[in-house]
């Protein structure tokens, strides 16, 4: 057995290089088959270990194959769900380099999340909220940001608040794509989440579905924009619950300035 092993090796590779050590008839305790090993010293001096018959090579390869796989079809869902984002002309176009910062709070805000895309990393977890009056380019802000994450391989999904609770309700009706588990799912699954305009003006629906959401984001990249102060957004018990949550790992930018939309001529 060890001599026909030995010749299939060296035939199916003779630069493989040269044997170093072989071994015959081992029991691999993981996958139970009988093996043959082999130790060869390749062309450039390294060491390649081989055992003939043994199938934890391949079938470790299996699972690596299954997991990116389904790494690839998480991607396209998520994707597809950023692509049907209802994100209206200006932030689809919104990127660092025309964004204008006028005052120094706002360069501080664009130079924190220039530095949030260079610095990111999925195994340290940031979080960011940008909080400010209307017309300030939080948004603006927030799209550029994960624009340039998702250049980088990441997935990420931006919604306002108003659509993130329609598409719950979404799940109610009797022609729903997915199941509300599974849009939860979802978005506990990308690597970064856009929550625009949050607001404490939601019924108790609404808020309970935050609650949902941001519960499913915690220890994770979020980035959330507001225009309420913190007074605001802990009006009551179940709004405190959800900043509570929202707040963990979070770092606030406040934005300042004028309405750009104002001063636009």
């Amino acid at each position: 057995m060890i001599l026909k092993s030995l010749e299939i090796l060296m035939n199916n590779n003779k630069k493989r290089g040269k044997i170093l050590k072989v071994e015959e008839n081992l029991f691999c305790e993981d996958c139970k088959n009988r093996y043959d090993y082999y130790e060869i010293e390749k062309s450039d001096g390294t060491i390649q270990e081989i055992k003939s018959g043994c199938d934890c090579e391949a079938k470790q390869m299996a699972e690596q194959k299954v997991k990116e796989y389904k790494a690839k079809i998480k991607r396209s869902e998520i994707d597809r769900m950023f692509n049907k984002s209802k994100v209206n002309d200006d932030l689809q176009s919104a990127t660092f380099d025309n964004y204008i910062p006028r005052n120094e709070s706002q360069q501080k805000a664009k130079d924190t999340m220039q530095r949030y895309v260079q610095n990111f990393n999925l195994d340290n977890k940031q979080s960011i909220m940008l909080r400010g009056s209307f017309g300030l380019g939080k948004s603006a802000l927030a799209m550029a940001t994960i624009k340039e994450i998702k250049e980088k391989g990441y997935t990420v999904l931006f919604y306002d608040i108003t659509e993130l609770i329609a598409l719950f309700r979404d799940t109610m009706s009797k022609s729903a794509k997915y199941t509300e588990t599974e849009l939860i799912n979802r978005i506990k699954a990308c690597d970064v989440l856009v929550i625009d305009d949050i607001t404490p003006n939601l019924t108790d629906f609404e808020k309970g579905k935050l609650f949902s959401v941001i519960n499913a984001r915690v220890n994770k990249h979020n980035i959330i924009t507001t225009n309420n102060t913190n007074k605001e957004l802990t009006a009551d018990k179940m709004l405190t619950k959800i900043y509570s949550r929202m707040m963990m790992n979070t770092t606030v930018i406040e934005v300042e300035g004028t309405d750009y939309r104002l001063t636009k001529k």
